[in-house]
């Protein structure tokens, strides 16, 4: 139920050996240090499979990918020269710093303009990168060893059966969306379910960590009692029941345990009922 990474269909990915993701990069010098001695030039694009007209969210931790591998691969070969590409970086909070240590140890950022992106080809067996510069407004082309791809975050496919099984909300990139951004964001609007991490939206294992902690509170608050009543309908000052709108959860518990059946719940009174039931059969028998 929560993210899966884009796999590209730019710039030549599973075309060319030498162009890989952020997360492979990232695994291949955790594995082998020692191979990232033999490169001399790493190219890194941004924005890859995000902020797109198909898909126009940000996946948030592309850019700090970036800059952490960035500055690992100038730890393991401070000789190598590593571009990053991309439209606008997001670096937020305190890893701004990390931004300035890469600026510091070489790194070099291209902004690039979306309209004109990087094209990545083969010219006679050798990886070619053409890029404009949109600061200095000059066109560049280098011959990398390696180009790395800032590949985005998607929903995961089982989101949507979630989606259809549960009947939950969910924003147009596909992720889940919350009761209120504020004052309930771990619950939907349908109570008893929560969310965290991936599935709300992309986000940092920090971060989805501290949401599935307040979303296991919310959890807790309902395991830790032996009966959950709600509560709405109480004896007014004159003497009657009363429901407040505000407390009514919908469940229609009460409406089915009134011995006088005098509780109605609003959009599912015996007579919107029926007529609905009427409507579908003569469909049914409408169609024979």
């Amino acid at each position: 139920s929560g993210g899966q990474p884009y796999e590209p269909r730019e710039y030549l990915y599973g075309k060319d050996e030498r162009v890989c993701t952020q997360i492979e990069l990232s695994r291949r010098l955790a594995a082998d240090p020692a191979w990232a001695g033999g490169l001399k030039r790493v190219v890194m694009i941004q924005c890859v499979g995000s902020r797109s007209e198909t898909f126009p969210a940000c996946s948030r931790v592309c850019c700090a990918a970036a800059v952490k591998n960035s500055l690992t691969l100038k730890e393991l070969n401070p000789q190598a020269q590593v571009i990053v590409l991309y439209r606008d970086l997001r670096t937020f909070g305190f890893m701004e710093t990390y931004y300035l240590k890469a600026r510091q140890a070489g790194v070099l950022f291209f902004r690039y303009i979306p309209q004109e992106g990087p094209e990545v080809f083969l010219e006679g067996g050798r990886l070619t990168v053409d890029f404009t510069d949109r600061s200095a407004h000059r066109d560049f082309r280098v011959e990398p060893d390696l180009v790395v791809l800032s590949a985005g975050i998607r929903p995961s496919e089982g989101s949507r059966d979630l989606e259809r099984l549960l009947k939950l909300p969910c924003t147009g990139e596909g992720f889940f969306l919350e009761a209120h951004v504020k004052l309930r964001p771990m619950d939907f609007a349908t109570a008893g379910i929560y969310l965290a991490g991936l599935a709300h939206s992309p986000r940092f294992i920090k971060e989805s960590l501290i949401m599935a902690q307040g979303a296991a509170q919310q959890a807790a608050k309902i395991l830790s009692r032996p009966e959950r009543p709600f509560g709405a309908p109480f004896i007014n000052e004159n003497h009657v029941s009363e429901i407040r709108p505000a407390d009514c959860r919908g469940c229609g518990i009460c409406t089915a345990e009134c011995p006088a059946q005098a509780i109605a719940l609003r959009h599912t009174r015996d007579e919107q009922l029926n007529a609905s039931i009427d409507g579908l059969l003569e469909g049914a028998l409408g169609s024979h």
